[in-house]
């Protein structure tokens, strides 16, 4: 029995290691798509970089550039003209995701550089921050009220960003 107990115990010691998060715990619930996209141009490179403030190590550039380019395709935002098609950088400057406390909360804080290659003009240059919160009243179980407070950050970012690019690109 005492072996047993032996070779089950690191397994949940393990189990509660930070793992990174997958793309779709990225992706906000809902996106506002516009009927007719706001320029031509298409969407280009997407390139996110992490920078040196408190970023989370279960929050990878990969997982955060593949959920950003599939928010920006789904807003419509962008046309389909290849030819003059705009590049984003994003630099995740804090992202957290909340482990403990009674009131959680997430942020999200990324530098954007969005610009047309071709001309160097400068479309939209800003940092977007937001901080999710959920609150025991809203998931009573922590893990619940933590992915929570993470999808509000996510959604409250994406919600600015995608409003910014949008006054920016008219």
């Amino acid at each position: 029995m005492k072996k047993i107990l032996i070779l089950i115990l690191p397994v949940f010691f393990i189990s509660g290691c930070a793992q990174n998060l997958a793309p779709v715990f990225f992706m906000p619930q809902t996106v506002d798509t516009i009927a007719t996209p706001v320029t031509d141009q298409a969407l280009g490179d997407v390139m996110v970089t992490v920078g040196k403030g408190n970023v989370g190590q279960h929050i990878t550039p990969e997982s955060f550039q593949i959920a950003l380019t599939e928010t920006l395709k789904r807003s419509n935002l962008f046309g389909d003209n290849l030819n003059k098609a705009i590049k984003i950088d994003a630099q995740i400057i804090e992202a957290t995701f909340p482990s403990a406390g009674f009131v959680m909360t997430s942020i999200l804080n990324v530098q954007y550089r969005v610009y047309d290659p071709s001309t160097e003009n400068v479309i939209l240059d800003k940092l977007v921050a937001y901080k999710g919160k959920a609150t025991p009243g809203e998931e009573f179980f922590g893990s619940a009220r933590s992915l929570l407070a993470f999808q509000r950050g996510i959604q409250g970012h994406f919600d600015i960003l995608l409003h910014e690019l949008n006054l920016g690109l008219k």
